[in-house]
């Protein structure tokens, strides 16, 4: 189980260090062409809420697994005794 945890911590830490990378670069961006972003209609962080969306569904899945196999460890861990 131990590779199980790694694995989803490897997930979780690798899509929220993509999210605030990304969001860096929307800043950077918005900073240096703020007339690229005045023409469109949404706001120019609607593209980080999005991925911050996808990162919060990920992370939370992660969580959920993670929780979920702990419970299961520690029954087996209960029946064995």
């Amino acid at each position: 189980m131990k590779k199980v945890n790694r694995v989803l911590h490897t997930i979780m830490n690798t899509v929220v260090a993509f999210f605030i990378c990304r969001s860096v670069f929307y800043i950077w961006d918005y900073i240096a062409h703020p007339e690229v972003y005045a023409v469109q209609s949404a706001p120019w962080y609607t593209a980080m809420l999005l991925l911050g969306i996808y990162t919060l569904f990920v992370v939370v899945v992660c969580s959920v697994i993670k929780v979920v196999i702990k419970c299961r460890m520690k029954k087996s861990e209960g029946k064995e005794d």
